[in-house]
């Protein structure tokens, strides 16, 4: 498949990065030469200097050939017009377009489609994060949640406290001991260190774990980590900008009951907000006002989500929050480095936009039978919800036969729409929907699980 991607920022280079182990034939276009160098030092990809909206730049890509073309530069009118440009010239099949401004969603327009600007997929960092955090707030004590098989299944992120119940137990046991927890664990994080666990494997306080399970025993499962929370019916966003805004939106429509409010310094903002809510309270102030918080209310607020443009104040406000008496902090943060930093300062959730809009895009990029990747925690792996093959590596083998603590584990097959928990004696069979996990240097070989003909 031969793939344009246009522009070469973090979520240009996120996507180039998981097409090119897929030997997937792959140009990428950036007006920046530094940025197009340091691609090309890492990767194995063509690169090409100039603007995606100028035919030539894109016929030297290959556009004539290409069957894909993804912008994802830092302007919308950009990425629109070389949507177009590539429709019109070179009639390129898929188009996928990354856009910012809330403006070009709004249906009073309706200025995408074959018969107007002919976009296929557009993709609102906005939207996607929104729904991210809407998604995290419905499980409480939950830093991250990931819907998979048509929402059938979650993978849940969780921490471990000290007196979480299921620690210090050998995962084969837990079954044993907790008759009506059906989870598999795919992977703990311990101190920045990632394991793929064996059955004789304990889980211990501060790990941060993910786990799967069938979405209606995500609950159950929750308690029995010790988190018996009840679901956020007050929420606190500090800041009313875009996310924010896109954030409270999407609360008022999913979930009536929860009393909704917002911290704002900019009064523009604030009232521009304000025009597009409908249920939510807007206070005007600083978010790094302890004052402000508590006339939020904030010792009564079950989450707390921190939004705001600057990463610095983010995580400030969370913390203030946190000691102020949130029983939750979730926090957006831009820059992958600050992460690890202050995940042991008290922080529940950190929200990365560019994983999120980078698996966002990789959802609609599907190859042969895999369905779906995403990628958890800065890179650090990735889930693949794929479909078994004739003729695939996984035909006629266990799930004991596949795992391997040092690459992957199967997390749960779905067979004849029956969710069944990884067992290590399940035989694999064709059609089967197979939820796993890779370590990022394991993915490529994870793939190849469900190619025909492929190797083990």
């Amino acid at each position: 498949m031969k793939v344009i991607i246009c522009g070469a920022g973090v979520i240009g280079s996120g996507i180039a990065k998981y097409l090119a182990r897929e030997q997937t034939d792959v140009t990428i276009i950036d007006a920046s030469e530094d940025l197009l160098c340091h691609i090309s030092d890492s990767l194995d990809i063509q690169t090409l200097h100039g603007s995606s909206t100028h035919p030539d730049i894109l016929e030297k890509a290959g556009a004539g050939d290409a069957q894909l073309i993804i912008a994802v530069t830092n302007q919308d009118e950009t990425n629109i017009l070389t949507c177009q440009i590539a429709h019109t010239l070179f009639k390129v099949p898929l188009k996928i377009a990354y856009l910012k401004e809330a403006v070009y969603f709004d249906s009073k327009w309706d200025i995408f489609g074959p018969d107007r600007i002919p976009i296929d997929i557009l993709i609102s960092p906005e939207r996607e994060i929104a729904r991210t955090i809407a998604q995290t707030i419905g499980v409480p004590g939950a830093f991250d949640l990931i819907p998979l098989a048509e929402r059938q299944i979650n993978v849940v992120g969780v921490r471990c406290g000290l007196q979480c119940p299921v620690t210090y137990t050998p995962l084969r046991q837990l079954s044993n001991l907790f008759p009506e927890l059906e989870i598999t664990v795919l992977a703990i994080l311990r101190e920045d260190f990632l394991i793929i666990p064996k059955p004789e494997d304990e889980m211990l306080p501060g790990d941060d774990v993910y786990f799967i399970a069938n979405q209606s025993h995500v609950m159950r499962a929750m308690q029995a980590f010790g988190y018996d929370q009840k679901i956020a019916r007050n929420v606190l966003i500090l800041g009313a900008g875009k996310i924010g805004l896109k954030l409270a939106q999407e609360l008022e429509e999913s979930s009536p009951d929860t009393t909704i409010k917002l911290i704002e310094i900019n009064k523009a903002s604030a009232t521009e907000a304000a025009q597009h809510l409908n249920r939510s309270t807007i206070l005007c102030g600083d978010v790094l006002d302890t004052q402000i918080l508590i006339e939020a209310n904030v010792s009564q607020t079950e989450s707390v989500i921190a939004v705001t443009n600057d990463n610095e104040v983010n995580i400030l406000a969370s913390l203030l929050a946190k000691r102020n008496g949130a029983a939750q902090a979730i926090t957006l943060i831009n820059n992958p480095a600050y992460s690890a930093l202050v995940r042991p300062l008290g922080i529940d959730a950190i929200i990365s936009p560019q994983d999120i809009t980078i698996s966002s895009i990789l959802h609609h990029v599907r190859q042969g039978r895999i369905r779906s990747i995403y990628t958890l925690r800065q890179g650090m792996g990735e889930l693949i919800e794929a479909e078994v093959i004739e003729n695939s590596p996984l035909m006629g083998n266990s799930i004991q036969a596949i795992n391997d603590p040092n690459k992957f584990i199967i997390g749960a097959v779905i067979r004849d729409n029956q969710i069944m928990m990884a067992n290590e004696s399940l035989i694999f069979r064709r059609g089967d929907l197979v939820i796993l996990f890779a370590k990022s240097n394991a993915v490529r070989e994870a793939e190849n699980l469900f190619l025909n003909h492929g190797k083990y």
